[in-house]
């Protein structure tokens, strides 16, 4: 009985894998049709700014809407919180929210718009992922079990379909490392220029996107001088070494001089919270075991949930691998495997306090799986297993994905069907008439307002589309004072905006309240003019 069934599991096995291996890129597309549908990217692709990360998201929504209603000054990003210079900030490399913003100026403001964008990035991302699986496995079968495990963790799906640019990055990174692997098995520039090409776009999306194109700069130097045991890709990279190094590093340095303008930047503009540096009390060494032991209960419980049980153990199963057999694996990719490991670890050291707020953080991590993955499938195949054990890797991976399919969807209505990552504005603020109701009660689009409460620096002001400030703009955790309102109506703030009425039993903020205008809703206009 046994017997009859491995029969009929490798008969079905082979037939599969006939059909999938002659019809590789119709096969992907339905596997990423069906997941689209699945995790209904058709009705998430036209949100607004919500669920985990509004903060951040609503900050990259303002960038592209002052674009289009500003002007388009590639080099001066705005967004709606007023700091000392009107909204001047700068982050990562904003080429996605400038596009964003000419597509709004021909097609009109549209959620879909922005959103589709990094869809389309990450789609030409998991493409490029699928080619080289399939490159390196030699196995269509596992290649697309592997881009549907990917596409199934929360900390991918959420963010590739957002306004947040940290999978286009990664996808980026992925476009990156699959033309340099088609650049060493056949030297042909144009591989080269686009893989030096995407390093650079993921690198300047995302700084620490950074650490991928660094360590493979790092690997190619060690690999062409100092490694004593000969990589196979050693001729193509002895060979092509100066023009690899000079592209890379062109590379690198484009991005990094972005982020040297940027600081330079928010620092003659007076902004505060665009930093590219680690907050106080973030890197590791300033904490100590009280405080780095939440911490760490806080990755457990968080990204347990975020990478999935399936994508951990598949990647903890692909890391043994690679420190088992790590003496067979080709000198090139080993030391590139290690450089990323130590890039990514210092990276999470500097950053470890940030990893809380900023789960998006961890997304540009995923390459240190997906290359962990890479390089272990030939060596599961190349081992010493029986042909039945060596077949049943698929399933086990199919099973892991079906696995991933399924608890990918509970993650899915945590962030959009009330679960508790659904973080929303008040509904009033998503409403289409309340661009009419300021317009009627006299709060025109060039008015400065001041808007409460709200943490967030962008959130209820870019969903009012009206420049000001939010309760971000003054002292957190700390009484309302005098000093604040009167610093932002000299700055120009004409109105006040209140989406809770307890607020008037503040003192200080009842003092402001005295001339009412009028509601829409549950928010309530006080004019600040004299």
């Amino acid at each position: 009985m046994i017997n009859r069934l491995i029969t009929i599991y490798n008969r079905t096995y082979k037939y599969i894998s006939e059909i999938l291996d002659k019809y590789p890129n119709y096969s992907f597309g339905i596997v990423v049709l069906v997941l689209l549908i699945h995790f209904r990217f058709y009705e998430t692709i036209n949100l607004p700014p919500q669920a985990t990360d509004l903060w951040r998201q609503s900050d990259c929504y303002s960038i592209a809407l002052n674009y289009y209603q500003h002007g388009f000054h590639f080099f001066k990003p705005q967004v709606h919180f007023q700091f000392a210079q009107q909204g001047y900030a700068a982050g990562e490399f904003p080429i996605v929210y400038f596009i964003a913003a000419v597509l709004f100026k021909f097609f009109g403001v549209h959620y879909f718009l922005f959103r589709g964008i990094n869809v389309i990035i990450f789609l030409a991302g998991i493409y490029c992922l699928f080619r080289l699986f399939i490159k390196q496995t030699q196995n269509t079968i596992f290649s697309l079990l592997v881009i549907t495990l990917f596409f199934c963790s929360p900390l991918i799906f959420f963010y590739a379909n957002n306004f947040m640019c940290d999978t286009s990055a990664l996808s980026f990174n992925i476009m990156g490392l699959y033309f340099f692997m088609q650049f060493l098995e056949q030297p042909k520039k144009g591989y080269l220029t686009l893989s030096a090409i995407f390093f650079s776009l993921a690198a300047l999306l995302k700084a620490n996107a950074i650490i991928f194109p660094i360590a493979i700069v790092g690997a190619v130097i060690y690999n062409v001088w100092l490694a004593k045991k000969k990589s196979e890709y050693f001729v193509v990279l002895s060979t092509y070494k100066i023009t690899i190094l000079v592209s890379l590093l062109l590379a690198v340095i484009m991005a990094s001089s972005w982020y040297l303008y940027a600081i330079r930047f928010n620092a003659s503009n007076g902004t505060v919270f665009f930093g590219t540096r680690a907050m106080q009390g973030w890197p590791l060494w300033e904490n100590n075991w009280a405080e780095i032991k939440p911490t760490l209960i806080y990755f457990k419980n968080i990204y347990y949930d975020q990478a999935l049980l399936s994508n951990l153990m598949l990647t903890f199963l692909s890391v043994v691998f690679v420190v088992l057999y790590f003496r067979k694996i080709d000198s090139f990719l080993s030391t590139l495997w290690i450089l990323v490991f130590i890039g990514l670890l210092l990276f999470a050291i500097y950053f470890f306090k940030g990893f809380v707020e900023q789960e998006y953080y961890v997304v540009n991590t995923v390459i240190f799986p997906i290359l962990s993955m890479m390089i272990a499938y030939p060596l599961m195949a190349n081992i010493k297993l029986s042909v039945f054990i060596k077949q049943s890797l698929p399933l086990a991976a199919l099973f892991l994905a079906l696995l991933g399919i399924y608890k990918g969807k509970n993650m899915y209505k945590m962030y959009y069907k009330k679960g508790w990552r659904m973080h929303k504005l008040m509904a009033v603020y998503y409403d289409k008439g309340l661009n009419d109701a300021l317009i009627r009660h006299g709060i025109d689009s060039n008015d400065k307002v001041i808007s409460l409460t709200d943490n967030t620096p962008n959130g209820t002001l870019v969903m009012l589309n009206r420049a000001g400030w939010s309760g971000f703009g003054f002292a957190r955790n700390s009484p309302f004072l005098s000093s604040d309102f009167e610093s932002k109506i000299k700055m120009g703030a004409s109105y006040l905006i209140l989406n809770d009425t307890l607020l008037l039993q503040n003192d200080v903020v009842k003092k402001y309240t005295q001339k009412f205008i009028g509601n829409y809703k549950e928010l309530y206009f006080y004019s600040l003019k004299e």
